[in-house]
This record gives C-alpha cells, structure tokens and sequence, in this order.
C-alpha cells in the first residue's frame, strides 16, 4: 500500500511529551483550568480502558465542552479523539467519524501532529473497516503518513498507525501485508512497553486475527494465549477483553484441522472442545456483567454450542444455539442477519446428529431465506450447503436424495475454496464426505 511505504523510519525512544500542542495558556488561572482538563481526559481514558464505555463518553464530553469553555482548541483536539474512540467501542461508528475527523482537523491547526496521526489512524478503522470504505480509508491513510513523516520520533503513535493499515488490509483480504503490519506494530509496541501492556496484547490480539485468516494456526493459538495471559495480568481476570481474548481462543480451539464436520470426532480433538467449552464459558460471565454486550453474548452462546456440538453432545449444543438464535433474533430487531446463518446451520448439523434430517430441512430453509436477501460469507453458505447435502442424503430411509444431496456437496466445496487458506480443512471435509456418499446409492447412508 501507498500509505504503508510512505511511514518513515521509526526511532528506539520517543520523547512523546515533546509534542503537545503549542497553545498552552500562560496565566495562572488557565493553567488551573488546563490541569483540570487534563484529569477528565485522564479520567474519560481510564474509564474506557477498564470496559467502561458509556463513563467514558460521558468525561469524553465533559472535556470537550470544558475545552470550549477556556477556548483550547488544542485540548479540544484530544478530548474529540477521546469521544471517537469511545463512540467506536460502543458501535456508533458514523458519531465515532465525524468525531475523529474534527479532531484530525482541530489537531492540524494547533500543528499537533501526534494528535492528528492518531485521530486519522482511529478513523481509518472505523472508515475502513466498520463502515466498509476501504477506498477513502486508503486517503486517510496517506495523510495520517504524511503527518507521522513530520514526527520522525513516536514508536506508539506508528505503532497505532500501522495496526490501523493492517486492519485495513484485513479488511480487502490481504492476509500478508496485514500480518507484516500487525507484526511492525507489535514489535514497535514490545520494545517499547514490555510485553504486560494493554496496548502489547491488542495488538497480539490483531496479529493472531489476522493470521488465522492466514491459515497460520499454530501461530495464532499461541498470539491468542499470550494476548490472553497478558489482559489477565495487566486488566485483571473480568475485564471484556479477556473475554474477547478467550472467546478467540475458545474458537480458534475448535478450528482445528482434524475435526470432523458430521459424526464423532477424534478422542484429542475432544479434549480441545472440552478446554473451549471452559473458555467460553467463562467470556459469557464476563460479558454478562456488561451492559450492551447482548450481541457478543449472542455470538459467545453460538460459540458454547458449538463446542458442546464438537465434543459430541448434540443435545446441550442444540439448547445452546437455540438460546442464541433468540438472542441475536432480540439484537437484529427480528430483521434478515448474516449471524443468524451461522447459527441456523448449527442448529441444522445438532439435528442431523441427532439423526433428524427432515428437521433440519426445515431449519435450513429459514437458513437459505435469510441468506437470499442479505450478504453472508462464504463459510457461512458452504456450511448451509454441506449441512443440506446430508439432510438430502439421509439415513438409508426412501426420502433420499443421494444425487440432489451431491451437488450441494459440490457447491459446498467452491464456497469453502473462496473463503481462503484458513478453510482448508473444510474442503477436505467435503471430499471426505463425497467419496463416503456415493451417488448411485438410492438409500444410502449419513453416518
């Protein structure tokens, strides 16, 4: 990327104090007046670090409205880059840019560089990544670039800079140059925090993101358990992201590439699902002590069943997709969703151990309505299509349809392949299945 090549050279130290803002007030009384600023802001920061998001904006406001009180457009700048950060936390992203973007422009005007880099690094992730604009995301970027040219000194602020340019190629698929830029960035934070830092596990977070999209397994379980250990030491044991950190093990876990799409699974693999079950369970307490977190419950309740599913307990795991199937039918106001797919397709694989198939006919038709009018991914049909193909195979009874149940077998498996390297498995799972399901058998059996 263009934004990426124009990052200058960063050097070992910063001296970040250095680049506050060149409108400091000069009388005694300002100064009283900026000190009391500043400890909102501290305050607001802390607040949104400890999970606290709706405190958070609340002092993000309070110091804005305290910046246009004493005039302080360069204090205005970073409690406005406060509020968009918050406001992004709690999904309110069109609020969350144009917070960002006056900040950015508040900052350029006091010649605050460190300020406005950041502003723009936050916005090109929440333009390009949450509101899917990748192309003027791409502009932000290079001006974000062309203010850290003027910094030359400032590890943290390229650090954000180019966990925001990985997020962005995430974004376009470019699994490689995101991991080179979640990789810099985390190299950039150790040497400069340690590794018991927030900022450290994030981006160890983000790395481990991206390379499972990668097919890097390995490496990201091992990125995903230290970002884990690291919010534990460095936030304590319940804060949301440990549960995130968990949640992205737990599933990770159970991406492994020797489980079985249908049927019993390996005695090791098993074990994997019992350890997923823990973690997850454990990212559902955590989230249920916070407030506007029904969303990610849903999908944590989801993830529950699924390793209930894969340890082979097909009861409890249908229990559990049921209760998330209600949940995110609450958060989606009853509207189509992609995540109520995934889930419906969990339903229909429980039933199908549960050696139901016109049961789960029925649940994937719903499956099939909702995804013909909204986008979903590729994964998602693949596991619709596969599901279905042995509902239509069935077991040895005269309502098989062997040759029906084939194709969809076969269109499992191109929607697998355009998911990427990471889905690998999953395509090696659909040619298992096809050489076990032959198509002349007029009563053939789903084992």
């Amino acid at each position: 990327m263009q934004a990426a090549s124009a990052l200058p050279s960063i050097a070992p130290r910063a001296d970040e104090d250095a680049l506050m803002s060149s409108d400091i007030p000069l009388d005694d009384a300002s100064r009283r007046e900026l000190e009391r600023l500043d400890e909102i802001l501290a305050r607001g920061l802390s607040a949104t670090e400890l999970g606290q998001y709706p405190r958070g904006l609340e002092l993000a406001e309070q110091a804005v409205a305290h910046a246009d009180r004493i005039d302080h457009s360069g204090r205005r700048a970073k409690a406005l880059l406060n509020k968009g950060a918050v406001l992004a936390k709690l999904k309110r992203f069109n609020e969350s840019a144009a917070s960002l973007r006056e900040a950015a422009r508040l900052a350029d005007a006091s010649r605050d560089d460190h300020t406005r880099v950041r502003a723009l690094a936050k916005l090109v992730r929440v333009v390009g990544y949450r509101l899917a604009k990748p192309d003027e995301a791409e502009a932000i970027a290079a001006d974000a670039s062309a203010a850290m040219a003027r910094l030359k000194h400032a590890p943290l602020v390229a650090a954000e800079l180019y966990n925001a340019l990985g997020t962005l190629a995430k974004k376009r698929e470019d699994y490689k140059q995101a991991a080179q830029h979640h990789a810099h960035a985390l190299t950039l934070l150790t040497d400069e925090l340690g590794e018991n830092h927030t900022r450290v596990a994030a981006s160890m977070n983000n790395l481990g993101n991206v390379m499972k999209l990668a097919g890097l397994r390995d490496e990201s379980v091992d990125l995903f358990r230290r970002a884990r250990a690291s919010f534990e030491r460095t936030l304590g044991p319940s804060h949301p992201y440990v549960a995130i950190a968990m949640s992205n093990l737990g599933n990770l876990l159970l991406a492994d590439p020797q489980a079985r799409f249908f049927g019993p699974n390996p005695r090791s693999y098993v074990e994997q699902c019992r350890t997923a079950e823990d973690l997850v369970r454990r990212a559902i307490a955590i989230r249920g002590s916070l407030p506007g977190a029904e969303r990610r419950i849903g999908r944590a309740v989801h993830t529950l069943g699924e390793a209930l599913r894969c340890g082979g307990d097909y009861g409890k795991a249908l229990e559990q997709f049921e209760r998330a199937l209600v949940i995110k039918t609450i958060v989606y106001e009853k509207r189509p969703h992609a995540d109520l797919v995934s889930t419906l397709n969990g339903i229909a694989r429980c039933q199908i151990g549960l050696r139901d198939p016109a049961a789960a006919r029925n649940t994937l038709k719903r499956a099939i309505a909702i995804s013909a009018s909204t986008k979903i991914t590729h994964v998602d049909r693949g596991e619709t299509l596969l599901t279905l193909a042995a509902a239509e195979y069935g077991f040895r009874t005269r309502d098989s349809r062997p040759k029906l149940a084939r194709q969809h077998a076969i269109a499992a498996r191109g929607a697998f392949l355009s998911a990427g390297p990471a889905y690998a498995s999953h395509v090696r799972e659909v040619d298992r299945w096809l050489r076990e399901h032959p198509p002349t058998a007029s009563l053939g059996g789903h084992e």
